[in-house]
């Protein structure tokens, strides 16, 4: 698991001070990049070696608000790696521990033409690399 923080700041709100509902995409966002930093994977070397990476599908289940102000925690945990995809889950939380949402995204791995290809070994195993 990675653990990733993020400071809600007013430019993440809708008018009433609570995030806006997209935003937490680009949250699972940054706690997927993080996760594949921590182990090894340089994205965008892979994209420059031609090994890209999709998202596929993205789910969002909205618990609580979080407001301006709020540092949430994004947990981000690899589910599997099968053929050409790439299946995370995401818990975020407020500093209380409040549950705020959970998530997943299925990423493809494509190559430059956006053909699905297999997932490298090499990057299978540097995800795998200290699964929880």
């Amino acid at each position: 698991m990675t653990k990733s923080k993020v400071k809600i700041y007013y430019r993440d709100t809708d008018c009433g001070g609570v995030v806006y509902y997209g935003r937490y995409l680009e949250y699972f966002e940054i706690g997927r990049t993080r996760y594949m930093e921590e182990r090894g994977v340089d994205i965008a070397a892979e994209a420059a070696g031609g090994t890209l990476f999709a998202v596929r599908s993205a789910s969002v289940k909205y618990i609580s608000p979080a407001l301006y102000g709020d540092t949430l925690t994004i947990d981000t945990v690899l589910e599997s790696v099968r053929g050409a995809r790439i299946n995370f889950t995401y818990r975020v939380t407020r500093e209380d521990g409040g549950e705020i949402a959970e998530g997943e995204t299925l990423l493809a791995c494509i190559d430059p033409d956006m053909r699905p290809r297999r997932v490298p070994e090499r990057i299978i195993e540097r995800l795998s690399a200290g699964r929880d």
